[in-house]
């Protein structure tokens, strides 16, 4: 699910991805390559239908998120985001290498999934460090 937005809402340049574990808490599992320009432009009709409008209730992730989250270890800046209500489920291209509850690398989103709903994702496989 999309949880985060590198970027603006209308524009974004990447994706802050989460998935809920089985307490139901958003945990952070990656972000995105840059987005294309045609994934901006679908993106940025969507995304402003799910900005956060409410207090971090399920939403805990830390403003501004730490670099080491998002695998910037070159740039050790914390990361500006917009965070949105995660509603939004896409589709990635990931590679192996997931440890402490991430993917490490970024992910390249292939679409959206508009047909699918924040509970069909299925809870990953290992458990969130």
């Amino acid at each position: 699910m999309i949880g985060g937005v590198i970027g603006n809402l209308t524009d974004p340049v990447a994706l802050l991805l989460g998935r809920f574990d089985a307490t139901g808490r958003l945990r952070h599992a990656g972000r995105t390559v840059p987005l294309l320009t045609a994934q901006r432009q679908e993106l940025g009709v969507l995304l402003p239908v799910a900005a956060w409008n409410g207090p971090y209730q399920r939403h805990l992730w830390p403003y501004p998120l730490p670099a080491a989250w998002t695998g910037q270890f070159d740039r050790p800046q914390p990361v500006d985001y917009i965070p949105v209500e995660p509603v939004i489920v896409v589709e990635v291209s990931a590679d192996v290498a997931w440890e402490h509850g991430r993917w490490r690398h970024p992910l390249r989103l292939l679409r959206t999934r508009l047909d699918l709903e924040p509970e069909d994702v299925n809870l990953p496989s290992a458990p969130f460090a």
